[in-house]
């Protein structure tokens, strides 16, 4: 699938070509979330950092996510504990909180325009089975120190106007537009810690001589005491075959200014409850509708909707990102001077930045049950 970044939401970059060989701490291959924040978090810790993206910062799936912040790695609370175990799943909870908590303050002491908002989301039920479930996640959720509240079909009437829900379970979600926060964040990183940035500047290969790391690109190479490949691309050190791709379709209505209140008269996230779910919400005078497929995105539409509402479908775009089966991101060594940071998920904005923000633990080898369960040696 073609990715294209949202055209609702342009960001600005204009960083040079890489030209000639460099010398540096750390080099990052990829400037999506996951890049961009491994770079400001070592330039914070003082690293000499240079960091190679193929086509303009946060040009791909980062700029076309939808870019929802909630807890987790997008498995169930239900879900985790019985995956992960309880203490595993706490770090996992308790880690994407803080990294949800670190960037919204960042967004607002660094005053950056991203279209930060903090809507909440309703997980909306269909049936009386989906129902009986939201119960008892919201019950799981306290373990985790998670509040939520159950919603009954009148109550999230209230909300959406669309399809009829039979209930919800309410918690807190922020929202940014990723590729605008991205933008920003490269801008700050650049003068401030002297991160080198090269767009445009597709990376041929890399390599670990056990003394240093080598990225090589057309025009220069840069060597490296640690290069961290943030990106999903192959091959990876046999890595790939851990994890899969997957996409998704953002489809925008036609612009509804203060109608768009008679379908959503409070500004809430809704997601159905299905393994690949749907997800809608407002911004700006449109409805946005979410979808792991274009196909049948009509049906879906008339589904959710009253048949006013005109969508257009002829400028949805398009988001692919990878994953694992145990729905975790690979961030760690793979040798001794080669680091994976790769397969974000579904919650890829969460957790490349919260990854990030671990990645000086991770290049200096200090371990917490975070770390450990990201780490490529769950692999064998």
């Amino acid at each position: 699938m073609q990715v294209e970044a949202s055209p609702l939401w342009p960001h600005n970059t204009d960083f040079p070509k890489l030209a000639g060989d460099i010398k540096v701490d750390v080099a990052i291959v990829g400037g999506g979330i996951a890049g961009i924040s491994s770079a400001f978090f070592l330039g914070l810790r003082g690293y000499k950092v240079a960091l190679v993206e193929s086509e303009q910062i946060a040009s791909a799936a980062t700029g076309a996510s939808s870019g929802t912040l909630f807890y987790g790695s997008e498995t169930d609370f239900q879900e985790s504990i019985k995956r992960y175990g309880i203490d595993s799943a706490k770090a996992l909870f308790s880690e994407t909180k803080s990294g949800i908590e670190f960037m919204i303050d960042l967004i607002k002491k660094e005053n950056i325009s991203c279209g930060l908002r903090e809507p909440g989301i309703i997980f909306a039920a269909k049936n009386e089975a989906e129902a009986a479930y939201l119960e008892k996640e919201q019950e799981t959720a306290k373990q985790f120190g998670i509040n939520g509240k159950i919603l009954d079909s009148n109550e999230i009437a209230n909300v959406f106007k669309g399809k009829q829900f039979i209930s919800g379970a309410e918690y807190y979600c922020g929202q940014i537009h990723p590729g605008q926060f991205v933008g920003a964040i490269s801008q700050i990183i650049n003068p401030r810690f002297g991160v080198q940035i090269y767009e445009n500047t597709p990376m041929l290969s890399y390599s670990d001589n056990g003394a240093s790391a080598i990225v090589k690109t057309e025009n220069g190479s840069i060597k490296a005491d640690k290069v961290i490949v943030a990106t999903n691309i192959k091959p990876f050190y046999g890595l790939e075959k851990h994890f899969f791709v997957e996409n998704s379709t953002v489809i925008p209505s036609k612009h509804l200014g203060d109608r768009v209140k008679e379908i959503m008269p409070v500004d809430k996230i809704i997601e159905t409850l299905e393994e690949k779910y749907d997800i809608m919400y407002l911004q700006e005078g449109r409805l946005f509708l979410e979808l792991y497929s274009a196909k049948g995105a009509q049906e879906k539409i008339k589904e959710y909707f009253p048949s006013w509402v005109e969508f257009d479908i002829n400028g949805q775009w398009g988001d692919s990102w990878s994953k694992t089966k145990d729905m975790l991101p690979i961030v760690g060594h793979v040798t001794s001077n080669i680091i994976a940071q790769v397969a974000m998920g579904d919650q890829g904005i969460v957790m490349g930045f919260t990854t990030g923000r671990r990645m000086a633990d991770i290049i200096e080898k200090k371990s917490d049950p975070f770390i450990e369960m990201l780490s490529p040696k769950r692999f064998g």
